[in-house]
């Protein structure tokens, strides 16, 4: 019988764009069916048998901005999902807690179909930000872990080390997969955005929030004020509030952007000398931070500046491809000067530094082994 790999979600796979990867890999084992399944919207669930286009799906919403009475329909469509389920050879891959709390109880119940778990922690869970019944299905992951979990997969070594002490879960059932990507392609539809030659291009990728380094990013804008060589662009989906903030600081060389699909960013990408990484340690999942845009922008041959948070701190290639700055130190602007005095005239070393060290293929082989490896188990 065929071994079957139920990628499984309560949220939309195009919200993580590593999970595109993983597929494609999985699609292309001959031994492995993938089948992509996710509930989206409020009420619909899709069961897509075989390789699905994520970027075709439109619409979800965030888990946490659902309501009560949406959730409970999804997790009820996935219990009929998972009951049909036959005994064989398969796993369920998923992001969410939740999820693996599902198939947990189901296995208590003696409804598991045989299928072994896998659980993909995007986004560390801290109990002490949940409450009620989500935080009892965290409690009850953990305290199920050693016995009910197969495998499990982290972005970031913290991330990992920190449930493998919550779980007393063994290290030899973990792996860590960067949320990384690969090296982009060339092509010839550029952005028509024009800068002077010798400019230096400071570009920040994604969202900024009041928790983030927002007050060192507007100083850094006030000081390069007189500086025609310098300019900064900025794109995503900004608050109104921190949108008068960046324009407040005067300086004439920034451009701001909307919100812009994941698809589209590489014209941007490709125009930046300098990426800046504003995460502020205010919680665990920004200490232990793994960003997918740190290693986009690293892709590109952009070096990245950055707080050093312990997740950036754990980054290979500091100084060369990462530059880490504390962002409260008294002289954080001279330091910055320095780093971007010029244009990034290194950029294809930095590519090849990220192909050989950083790039998702370097660590989706040990996940394919991890898996089959559970799937052959009796």
């Amino acid at each position: 019988m065929m071994a079957i790999v139920h990628f499984v979600t309560i949220n939309n796979f195009t919200l993580i764009p590593v999970t595109r990867f993983i597929i494609d890999t999985f699609s292309l084992k001959n031994s492995i069916t993938v089948t992509e399944v996710f509930t989206q919207g409020q009420y619909t669930f899709h069961h897509v048998v075989q390789h699905t286009n994520l970027s075709n799906n439109k619409g979800s919403v965030s888990i946490s901005q659902q309501s009560f009475h949406s959730k409970f329909f999804k997790y009820v469509r996935l219990l009929r999902f998972f009951l049909k389920q036959k005994n064989g050879k398969s796993v369920i891959y998923t992001p969410d807690y939740q999820v693996v709390f599902i198939l947990m109880v189901l296995r208590k119940l003696g409804f598991s179909g045989g299928s072994k778990i896998v659980y993909h922690q995007f986004e560390i869970v801290d109990e002490l930000e949940l409450s009620g019944f989500s935080r009892r299905m965290w409690q009850y992951v953990v305290k199920q872990a050693k016995q009910n979990l197969e495998f499990a997969v982290f972005p970031e070594q913290n991330r990992l080390e920190y449930f493998t002490r919550l779980a007393q879960y063994p290290n030899q059932n973990t792996c860590l997969v960067i949320n990384s990507t690969k090296i982009p392609t060339e092509s010839d539809d550029k952005l028509q955005l024009q800068f002077p030659t010798g400019s230096v291009i400071i570009g920040h990728i994604g969202s900024i929030g009041m928790d983030h380094y927002l007050d060192s990013f507007v100083e850094i804008l006030k000081h390069f004020k007189s500086k025609k060589s310098h300019y900064f662009v900025v794109v995503g989906n900004y608050s109104d509030e921190i949108k008068t903030k960046l324009i407040q600081a005067g300086n004439p060389n920034l451009r701001i952007f909307g919100l812009v699909p994941h698809k589209e960013l590489w014209k941007y990408y490709e125009m930046i000398d300098y990426g800046l990484i504003l995460y502020k340690g205010v919680s665990m999942n920004f200490e232990f931070c793994a960003p997918n845009k740190l290693y986009e922008y690293i892709s590109y041959g952009i070096k990245v500046i950055a707080h050093p948070l312990k997740g950036m701190m754990g980054v290979n290639g500091q100084g060369e491809v990462l530059e880490l700055l504390d962002f409260n130190s008294y002289d954080f602007l001279s330091q910055f000067e320095k780093v971007v005095n010029q244009p990034n005239d290194k950029k294809k070393e930095i590519q090849m530094y990220f192909s050989e060290n950083l790039s998702i293929d370097n660590y989706l082989p040990v996940l394919i082994d991890g898996v089959e490896n559970i799937l052959n188990e009796k």
